[in-house]
């Protein structure tokens, strides 16, 4: 069986994409089935070597070489939900004039170029059958050893995982990477770790660009949480040195923006001052003032600062006892009607009541 697909891709199609780009989209599909294997060869060491990465998917069709089509729709941890990141894979080796194929059932599938006059040079699929029946999704590639080398060290393994929660990992890379489904997407400022955000909470573009802020600041805290949990529960692994001195510049950071626990170590590292009716938290590591709110928040229910929570509101109610003095009962139920009414029966019962002084 020999056919042919013809696709509407010029050669110019995603300029921006480089060869990085589209080792992502064929290692995000084996990612998505589960285990694959790979297998890499060169000669005497040489600049290209050739990759070869088999799994044991056989699909029925060629359905996946269909633009749009995906059976990963109900899969919510696949990393690619889009369709078209493989048939673009296709196009970026082809442009780079290096040799792709894929081999399956007993077809051997490789892009070429098609030209017509009218529409000039676009992306063709030849699959070509006669081969040894075959129980693998093989593909197999040429590549840079650099740009190979780079791309394969960044995929997270089991080795890069620091600590595991529901909504995903800390790995032990580069400080503000963040990675979803195992492959880099971008490095974010303001991040001391690196995270790899499961899918279902970071959803991606076809691109993978830079995801929404928020979704990357919540699930970092998220992450974060689970991790200063743990080292909470775990007294021994609390004293590592990732968690001891964190300056302020980290805990005004993203995976603390959202966060709603702290392990001691980290409580320890704060005194608190009182600013008139007001508590303020300093971080004795670099004698700086946190802002986090819900840090301070944290603080404020510790019991280590608890009694001079209560000071403070004690002095707060005093403050305000004196300054009631000063003032007549009309303007006091004032102040409150502005404070504490916001529905119109509310409103209605404490003009009553002002009207009768």
């Amino acid at each position: 069986m020999n056919g042919k697909i013809e696709y509407g891709f010029g050669r110019d199609y995603l300029p921006n994409w480089t060869l990085t780009e589209a080792l992502r989209e064929v290692f995000q599909n084996y990612i998505d089935y589960g285990g694959y294997k790979i297998n890499v060869y060169s000669e005497d060491n040489g600049e290209i070597v050739q990759i070869r990465i088999s799994n044991d998917y056989v699909p029925n069709k060629l359905e996946f070489l269909r633009i749009g089509n995906t059976d990963k729709g109900d899969n919510s941890e696949a990393i690619g939900h889009h369709g078209e990141g493989l048939k673009v894979a296709f196009l970026i080796f082809l442009r780079e004039q290096l040799s792709f194929q894929i081999m399956t059932n007993d077809l051997a599938i490789l892009p070429k170029w098609s030209y017509d006059d009218l529409v000039g040079e676009t992306l063709r699929i030849d699959y070509n059958g006669g081969y040894n029946q075959l129980h693998e999704f093989i593909t197999i590639l040429d590549c840079p050893r650099d740009i190979y080398e780079d791309f394969i060290n960044n995929i997270i393994t089991e080795d890069n995982i620091i600590h595991k929660s529901s909504y995903g990992s800390i790995v032990d890379k580069p400080k503000g990477n963040i990675y979803s489904g195992n492959l880099f997407v971008c490095n974010i400022p303001k991040l001391s770790k690196a995270f790899n955000i499961n899918p279902s909470c970071l959803k991606l573009d076809r691109d993978r660009s830079v995801p929404n802020d928020f979704d990357v600041s919540y699930y970092c805290s998220q992450i974060n949480d689970s991790y200063n949990k743990t080292l909470n529960n775990n007294s021994k692994a609390a004293l590592t040195r990732e968690v001891i001195n964190l300056t302020t510049e980290t805990l005004e950071g993203k995976e603390y923006s959202y966060t709603n626990e702290l392990p001691d170590n980290i409580i320890n590292q704060f005194i608190v001052k009182r600013i008139g009716t007001k508590n303020i938290y300093i971080n004795k590591v670099d004698n700086k003032t946190i802002q986090n709110r819900r840090i301070t928040d944290i603080l404020d229910q510790h019991p280590k600062f608890a009694k001079a929570k209560k000071v403070s509101h004690k002095l707060m109610f005093l403050s305000k006892q004196r300054i009631a003095e000063r003032k007549s009962v009309r303007t006091l139920l004032n102040d409150f009607k502005k404070k504490h009414c916001h529905d119109v029966e509310s409103i209605d019962d404490i003009n009553i009541i002002i009207k009768r002084i």
